[in-house]
């Protein structure tokens, strides 16, 4: 079993990284579409759409073959694997589901709005006729709903392969750690923390059988003091640390923030 904390700069195994890199670059700048939401705060306001979008490519670079997802597509890479991704009802979520579709994975889409998941569902499905897709209403925070979703998805496709812990939470007010409600403070470090570290407990055991992954989502604020943001960053620094806490036995491949490279360990 494989576990890394994803970033853009992260490195993975190449099938998964061609996926990945992929979806970054087309997501974000992507044509006919906008940058990045984040790039539109008001601290950004001095900086022209060109610039903007600019600055995205240098962060996320462009697609060259070695991470072209396209042979993937074609080829149907992911074939006969399964796959679980949580927050999937709209974002980030979403487009790593349908990627993973479009190179001929079954997908689990698991969120807690209904609606909204039958929708990405339903788009899926138009784009990748024969793929199945299964929706799964739950709150990551949950434990029991939570190994409920993973066992659902087993059950439906017979493995598991690629867990990917994308959900998360950031408050939207930008209120320093002094005087931010402490009961939203908390559950933003649930959704973040609890969340994954749920997920990957209840499907270690499938994960096992299959040789499969684990991909958390981070966030490079997890290396920076955010005044207003603390609960956010200090969770997604915790994900860097949880991902390197896995069963004794197996082999571990780590993906450092800073690196390009990544370094495989044994547990004893």
């Amino acid at each position: 079993m494989r576990m890394c904390a994803l970033t853009p700069s992260s490195c993975l195994p190449l099938h998964l990284t061609q996926v990945f890199h992929g979806f970054e670059v087309t997501k974000f700048v992507g044509l006919n579409e906008e940058p990045a939401g984040s790039i539109h705060r008001p601290e950004f306001a001095f900086l022209s759409d060109v610039r903007k979008v600019n600055i995205l490519r240098h962060i996320f670079c462009s697609i060259y073959p070695a991470i072209d997802p396209t042979p993937l597509f074609a080829g149907r890479a992911f074939q006969g694997k399964a796959v679980l991704v949580t927050s999937a009802s709209r974002g980030i979520g979403a487009e790593i589901a349908r990627h993973f579709a479009r190179a001929g994975a079954s997908v689990a889409l698991l969120a807690r709005n209904q609606v909204q998941l039958d929708d990405v569902k339903a788009g899926i499905e138009a784009e990748c006729p024969g793929v199945h897709v299964l929706v799964l209403v739950a709150d990551v925070k949950d434990p029991a709903k939570s190994a409920s979703a993973v066992q659902a998805t087993v059950q439906a496709f017979g493995r598991l392969d690629v867990l990917v812990a994308n959900a998360g939470a950031m408050r939207p007010n930008g209120t320093r750690s002094g005087s931010v409600d402490p009961v939203e403070w908390r559950d933003t470090v649930e959704v973040n923390l609890r969340g994954p570290f749920n997920f990957i407990h209840s499907s270690v055991s499938h994960l096992q059988k299959s040789n499969g992954y684990v991909v958390a989502i981070s966030f490079a604020g997890a290396q920076v003091r955010i005044p207003t943001a603390s609960d956010y960053s200090l969770s997604k620094h915790a994900i860097n640390g949880l991902v390197e806490f896995v069963p004794i036995g197996l082999y571990i491949y780590l993906f450092p923030l800073r690196s390009l490279n990544y370094d495989t360990y044994r547990v004893s």
